[in-house]
């Protein structure tokens, strides 16, 4: 019988950026289905250096998932130091990914509430933290990911979970994503991209619910 997940978002306390407060790994386990974590702990470990210092990731309907992309991030690409997370979607969880940082044992800052001109809209808040050895900036982005991508500047990687049904309704959406992505960068995603022209990555496809998983590059 799987693991039962329960999410309840709390009002936890910016405690400021402390490199020293690492993810507790044990509680970490509490939001993966057992078999889930045990595959994404089989991930390959990609030779790949980026065009930037700082590397974007776009996130498309994240809901409250903050874990699953770090997780990848720190399994796939390790030498990223620097990485800033663009999560879009059109209902608000920035709370409720505070709270389950805060409960994995991660410290965080908060970020001004800037205009975002690259991506055509303004920014619904965001965070700052460390993970591991990478400092990451995350910007919480509500709205529709269309008007999003519409205006927003070019990523790193692309990641994407539970997001078929959505970007089914855009017959190109996989075209403009692979467009809007660097030269070189990354989709992590568990549908779709086959002929986009990427270069395939191997990885376990029983990583997507729909036995798709792709982690492909740029060429």
């Amino acid at each position: 019988m799987p693991n039962l997940i329960i999410l309840e978002e709390k009002d936890v306390p910016a405690q400021g950026l402390n490199e020293s407060k690492l993810p507790n790994r044990e509680l970490i386990k509490e939001y993966f289905f057992d078999d889930e974590l045990e595959m994404l702990q089989q991930l390959p470990t990609i030779e790949h250096t980026f065009s930037a210092e700082e590397v974007a990731l776009l996130y498309p309907g994240c809901g409250s998932d903050i874990l699953t992309p770090l997780l990848y991030l720190e399994k796939l690409a390790p030498r990223i130091e620097r990485v800033t997370l663009h999560f879009v979607d059109t209902s608000g969880s920035l709370a409720m990914l505070k709270t389950i940082l805060y409960e994995v044992g991660i410290s965080f800052a908060e970020v001004e509430d800037v205009e975002n001109v690259d991506a055509g809209s303004r920014g619904r808040g965001g965070i700052q933290f460390h993970w591991q050895h990478m400092l990451v900036t995350l910007h919480f982005h509500q709205q529709n990911i269309a008007r999003f991508l519409h205006d927003c500047s070019e990523y790193h990687i692309y990641f994407e979970k539970c997001f078929r049904i959505m970007k089914d309704r855009m017959p190109e959406y996989e075209e403009v994503i692979y467009d809007k992505l660097a030269s070189s960068g990354l989709v992590i995603s568990d549908s779709g991209f086959l002929d986009v022209g990427l270069e395939k990555i191997s990885v376990d496809a029983r990583l997507s619910a729909y036995n798709e998983m792709i982690v492909g590059r740029k060429r």
